[in-house]
């Protein structure tokens, strides 16, 4: 999906979703965040978030010095970093609404994944960074 997007050839409207949550992460992300969820929930990434990923933190869009661009070998570590956090952390004031933002450590290179809880019993992706 990664590379349609880039290309921009279609699939605007794919929907995948990955993993259910193991019970040590719902009862984590209820105690930071007070959010009632359960083992039902799975993380999802649509097409346009991963859109969005492409277009604001992609190869020459990144504005933020203290981030590193984004490819398609750092969103292939998402289930890596989904799985093996180092850290949770709740946003309650974010501009996508209250998020959990994911992360994860690698070498010198801390990766994030900001996540938020849909309707649909899904831990929704909706952004990526990657702090230098």
């Amino acid at each position: 999906m990664w590379d349609d997007v880039i290309d921009q050839s279609g699939h605007s409207q794919a929907h995948l979703e990955y993993n259910f949550l193991e019970q040590t992460e719902v009862e984590k992300i209820a105690s930071i965040s007070g959010w009632s969820i359960s083992t039902d929930y799975v993380f999802a990434i649509d097409a346009e978030d991963l859109q969005h990923i492409h277009n604001r933190h992609g190869a020459g869009n990144e504005k933020d010095p203290s981030q590193r661009e984004i490819d398609k070998q750092d969103i292939l570590k998402v289930p890596d970093i989904l799985e093996n956090y180092d850290l949770l952390v709740f946003d309650p004031t974010s501009t996508m609404g209250p998020t959990i933002i994911y992360q994860k450590l690698y070498y010198d290179t801390t990766y994030l994944i900001v996540v938020h809880r849909s309707k649909r019993q899904e831990l929704h992706i909706k952004s990526m960074r990657i702090k230098k």
